[in-house]
């Protein structure tokens, strides 16, 4: 399950998601995109996430990012205590 889809599974068992935006201090139709995939989760909603609902914001955006790279074919080749170049 992609992490907008867990997020919007857990927070619509609760309340809608114009309760989500409010509570966000977003718009509506911004977060119905959100939640729907049709937007990014940026690091501001990260964080507002965090502080509002107790999502990590960390884990949703490194969740994001390794559904993207997945999505662009990428495969990891580092390994275990491989170094990045300086």
């Amino acid at each position: 399950m992609k992490i907008h889809e867990q997020i919007k599974q857990e927070l619509t068992d609760a309340m809608t998601i114009g309760e989500i935006a409010e509570r966000l201090d977003v718009a509506r139709p911004h977060m119905n995109n959100v939640l729907n995939g049709h937007a990014e989760i940026t690091i501001g909603m990260a964080i507002k996430l965090e502080q509002t609902f107790g999502y990590n914001a960390k884990d949703i955006l490194a969740c994001q990012l390794d559904e993207r790279l997945k999505q662009a074919g990428y495969r990891e080749t580092l390994k275990n205590g491989a170094h990045l170049r300086k």
